[in-house]
């Protein structure tokens, strides 16, 4: 009970964007969650409008990222200004924006949007002109469904920018083709990266931080740049829209398996999976385990980490083919815990071997005190279940330290180690980040060159060095002795 406390206060302060004082992306999903299920249970209609300043970018490149910051500032305080009381306003991105509106239909959201468009064009106070481009659709104006109302005006906001920018357009279904709902567009698309094999692995290091050394790595997706679906989050959600996510999920892993090869034997892999593959009845074990041995991984190395990309239909299905993965040696990682109550609701429905901790709670944990005691409960928790936690985004020296301090064992991050082809990094100075000293990944104290383990760790961890990460029943289970054991 005082976890859940702790977690709801924490997550207020985690749904506020930092720089602006509107939502951030996770509040925006979960306010038009709320919206689409108000409409289900009342009827209640409403809009959506989707803002992209157009000119970001070269104020930032010209006058600096402070300009920048000002002009995001100002876009909010103007929104705050015009937006009825009732309006939810968002920034869901770098230069991107989203206002909720209740109990309105399209002309109440066209009347909002032209109406800050007006005031961002010509400021009463003497401030920097801007312009955005924006994007229109509504419930139950144009759909009933929650991820079609946000394509739709997604897809009107990307004809505005196409088509001269500083506007605003309401989805058109014939302008903008969106056939069979956006599927068979999407559908085709995906096919193409998957047959075309158009994906690229990179891995980013997990990393010890007691000793710096590098655990392992998790291994990521980059579609083909110039493929159909560049961007790795609009191919993930076309795939979830076409029902292709089993098919590039196993792609995914045919070609992160592959480029992990080079890994070392002493190291970890981690692999993401959705809980839509994991269900399904033909998920086929045996090809992963043929898939790892062929490329010469231990399936005793590997982690299968549950994505909360899409939410879990069949946890009876779902825990009958985790048990099958740990039969074969694989372990088990709850990914984003502390993004959603679902989180944390399955750490009591499934045992699993290791803890993620969403890099929301893990940045926000420098500023928030309830940040802090969520991060310190779910340490407890996971030792409590035999597992261990790993904290995800860790970016800065300061948020280092906290999760140092809160004795969490290892970490990942762009501060640790940006994604990459390169398996090579083996050591990370961890107490150098922490002070605020950039230094080099892979370059260990005192060592005569980069990327080389002292001697004594030449040839492998030790079972105590791996019970650092993984559970005492896992340790036994690989290396056959009790942690600590001689």
């Amino acid at each position: 009970a005082e976890l859940q406390v702790l977690y709801h206060e924490a997550r207020e302060d985690a749904l506020a964007d930092g720089l602006t004082g509107l939502g951030n992306h996770r509040a925006f999903q979960e306010g038009l969650t709320r919206q689409i299920a108000a409409h289900e249970q009342g009827g209640t209609p409403f809009g959506l409008l989707l803002l992209d300043l157009d000119d970001l970018k070269v104020v930032n490149d010209q006058d600096g990222h402070a300009a920048g910051d000002e002009m995001l500032r100002s876009m909010s305080q103007t929104m705050r200004e015009l937006a009825r009381r009732g309006d939810r306003l968002y920034r869901t991105g770098g230069d991107e924006f989203a206002i909720l509106l209740p109990n309105s239909d399209i002309d109440d959201t066209i009347t909002l949007a032209e109406r800050i468009l007006h005031f961002c064009k010509r400021p009463v106070d003497g401030g920097r002109p801007s312009s955005f481009s924006g994007g229109i659709s509504g419930v139950p104006a144009f759909t009933r469904q929650r991820d079609m109302v946000y394509r739709q005006a997604d897809a009107a906001l990307y004809w505005a920018k196409r088509h001269g920018r500083g506007s605003v357009e309401v989805f058109d279904s014939e302008r903008d083709q969106l056939p069979d709902e956006f599927s068979d567009v999407a559908g085709n698309a995906v096919a193409e990266v998957v047959t075309g094999k158009l994906l690229r692995p990179v891995f980013q290091p997990i990393v010890d931080l007691r000793s710096g050394r590098v655990l392992g790595f998790e291994g990521l997706i980059r579609p083909d740049p110039n493929g159909p679906l560049p961007d790795t989050e609009r191919l993930f959600a076309a795939a979830a829209a076409s029902g292709r996510t089993v098919e590039l999920d196993l792609a995914c892993i045919e070609a992160v398996v592959k480029g992990a090869r080079a890994i070392g034997p002493d190291r970890l892999l981690t692999i993401n999976l959705s809980p839509r593959t994991l269900e399904v009845k033909d998920f086929d074990a045996a090809w992963l385990l043929q898939s790892l041995v062929r490329n010469g991984i231990s399936p005793s190395r590997v982690i299968i980490e549950l994505t909360e990309r899409e939410e879990i239909d069949d946890l009876p299905r779902l825990r009958q083919t985790f048990a099958m993965l740990q039969q074969y040696g694989l372990r088990l990682a709850a990914d984003d815990v502390g993004a959603g109550n679902s989180g944390l609701r399955l750490l009591s429905q499934v045992q699993f071997d290791i803890v993620k901790i969403d890099l929301s709670l893990v940045q926000d944990g420098v500023r928030q005190l309830g940040s802090r005691a969520v991060l310190r409960s779910l340490r407890d928790l996971a030792l409590s279940q035999e597992a261990r936690i790993v904290a995800e985004g860790v970016e800065t020296a300061e948020q280092l330290q906290v999760i140092r301090e809160l004795d969490i064992g290892a970490g990942q991050g762009f501060l640790l180690g940006r994604p990459n082809t390169s398996v090579d990094m083996t050591f990370v100075d961890v107490d150098h980040l922490e002070s605020g000293l950039v230094v080099p990944a892979g370059v260990a104290p005192e060592a005569p060159a980069a990327g080389i383990l002292p001697p004594d760790e030449s040839e492998g961890l030790s079972p105590e060095r791996w019970a650092m990460f993984l559970s005492p029943a896992l340790t036994k289970r690989t290396f056959g002795v009790e942690p600590g054991a001689a």
